[in-house]
């Protein structure tokens, strides 16, 4: 009984082998991992939209299929602007719109106020 005692015990001192089974469950694990991390990273823009508040719209650019109320009508004010990101108007009436990705601010003056822009001012 004394030397029981004086030896090391055998079992915690080998390392633990993973059978077959958990194995795969190992690696399926991983490629879990690695494809959700993948997503997040691709997400990243929409998912930090969601987080912190900033409103992303998103689509492809092209013909809205728009649906107005009786008596009203839509039309194009100014064609050229490649991202349109946020739009705010001067007391002139200056129609300013932020571009995503060129990261400038576009004037689009309507002077006569006939409803389209005369021209195109980045600054």
């Amino acid at each position: 009984m004394a030397d029981a005692k004086n030896e090391p015990n055998t079992q915690l001192t080998q390392p633990r082998r993973l059978t077959k089974r958990g194995r795969i469950v190992l690696i399926v694990f991983l490629i879990v991992m690695i494809l959700g991390a993948g997503a997040l990273y691709s997400q990243g823009r929409v998912i930090f939209s969601l987080l912190f508040g900033t409103h992303l719209v998103g689509g492809d650019t092209g013909v809205a299929n728009v649906h107005l109320p009786p008596g009203f009508h839509a039309n194009i004010f100014y064609a050229g602007i490649s991202a349109p990101r946020f739009i705010t108007f001067s007391p002139d009436g200056t129609l300013f719109v932020a571009e995503r990705g060129t990261e400038s601010i576009v004037a689009l003056p309507d002077p006569s106020h006939t409803g389209k822009a005369t021209r195109k001012t980045c600054g």
